[in-house]
């Protein structure tokens, strides 16, 4: 059985109309209870309503009830509030640009062929990190989490065959990143936000699937020191890059790829997204 009522809190009015006076010793006493047999949330309509009928000392401990109240309230709010800010996160792009690089600089003209093709910065790697990283992995260092990624390999006949990875614990990934905020200078592109995945030299899985290249996978345990390392010990991150998790499962071939664009690449899925690459690691 479950019931709700609606209180009119008036005191004033109540005894206009209907004449009972309210024993005030016995109202502060119901109140201010200790002992572990203290009323939360002390009803400020109520109190306020009765306030100028009540002792000085009964009004000083009323008020610092509210006090505490008011302190849990704040607390709550505060953490809801970050709740909500950690909801509504910018989404990124799998392609990071790099600060100061203008919008051109997604594309790369190949050499000898003249085409244009998508940069390689959708994958950082480990051994060009204090190179052409270093703005980025001394201070904005992130994961993305995922539970299979793919990768485009040369196949029989010269066809690009797409292979499936997965971890073999069934654990999602998580997977070390960077990421950058960027605006055009000139004011005419919107910002962008974008992240690359950190790769290392492939396991034994990728390396037998004819790939050069595999994400780090870390483990829980470093993923503080990998999010918020000591400054002055970035040579840890490498330890952290050394002690990564378990060998990865291959999963049955996905087939031949049917996009018509040949050539190195891969992707990354989870529960509620899918994200594809087609580019060589910078």
């Amino acid at each position: 059985m479950c019931y709700s009522a609606q209180i009119d809190a008036d005191y004033k009015r109540m005894v206009r109309k209907f004449g009972p006076i309210m024993g005030l010793d016995a109202f502060a006493r119901l109140w201010l209870r200790h002992n572990g047999l203290e009323r939360s949330k002390v009803p400020k309509a109520v109190i306020e309503g009765m306030r100028p009928l009540l002792s000085a000392g009964v009004v000083a401990e009323l008020d610092a009830r509210f006090a505490e109240d008011e302190q849990a309230w704040q607390q709550e709010l505060f953490k809801q509030s970050k709740r909500k800010a950690d909801n509504e996160r910018k989404p990124m792009r799998y392609q990071l640009r790099m600060p100061g690089k203008p919008a051109s600089s997604d594309f790369v003209v190949g050499c000898g062929t003249g085409r244009k093709r998508l940069s390689g910065t959708y994958n950082a790697r480990r051994d060009n990190l204090k190179r052409f990283w270093a703005q980025l992995f001394g201070r904005q260092r992130g994961i993305i989490i995922v539970d299979r990624f793919w990768e485009n390999v040369e196949g029989e006949g010269g066809q690009n065959q797409v292979v499936k990875f997965a971890p073999r614990t069934g654990q999602p990934m998580l997977v070390a990143c960077l990421w950058a905020e960027w605006t055009d200078p000139k004011g005419e592109e919107p910002a962008l936000t974008s992240f690359a995945a950190i790769t290392d030299e492939p396991g034994p899985e990728a390396a037998a699937a004819g790939h050069d290249r595999t994400i780090i996978n870390i483990k829980p345990e470093h993923l503080e020191a990998w999010l918020n390392p000591d400054p002055n010990d970035l040579g840890g991150l490498y330890e952290i890059f050394d002690d990564k998790r378990p060998p990865l499962l291959r999963v049955p071939a996905c087939g031949v790829d049917s996009s018509g664009s040949n050539g190195p690449g891969g992707g990354y899925e989870g529960n509620h997204f899918r994200v594809r690459a087609r580019a060589n690691d910078a």
